[in-house]
This record gives structure tokens, C-alpha cells and sequence, in this order.
């Protein structure tokens, strides 16, 4: 649920390239970092953007390093998996 106001915002985000910036960026950043667990990233690779945002979004949303790093392994191991 988002108000009328917040969809101008996000519709204002969208036409200036900012509301896509820092998801862009986290998403190269989490990729760069899976390129060194092979079966994990030939997997990552295969996801749609929206997948490849979210779990990028995932692990920035832990505040510690170490939590951060705990659930990259997660996710690796998932990856792997698939």
C-alpha cells in the first residue's frame, strides 16, 4: 500500500535513473562476488533481474559484516544447489 504521493516519488525516481542506481549496483557488486563459486554463479546468471535484486537487496539488509557474509553462504549453497 503506497500513497498517491509516494507513487509520484517513485515514478520521479524512475524517469531521472535514480530509483535503479543503487539496485544496479549492489546486484554488480553481489555477481562480482559470486564469480569465485563457479555452479553458484552459472546459476545466478541464469535469474531474471528482478531475482537477481532481490537477492542482492537480501544480503544488504543485514547491518554486521559477519551476518552479511553468513548469509552470502546461504545463498551460495542455495545457488548450487538449483
Amino acid at each position: 500500500m503506497i500513497t498517491e504521493l509516494g507513487l509520484v516519488a517513485v515514478e520521479a525516481g524512475k524517469k531521472n535513473g535514480k530509483w535503479y542506481a543503487g539496485n544496479e549496483v549492489n546486484v554488480e557488486v553481489f555477481t562480482k562476488k559470486l564469480e569465485d563459486y563457479h555452479q553458484a554463479y552459472e546459476n545466478h546468471m541464469k535469474f531474471p533481474p528482478i531475482q537477481k535484486d532481490c537477492l542482492s537487496q537480501k544480503i544488504n539488509s543485514f547491518k554486521t559484516e559477519a551476518a552479511k557474509e553468513r548469509d552470502f553462504l546461504k545463498i551460495v549453497d542455495m545457488l548450487n544447489k538449483l
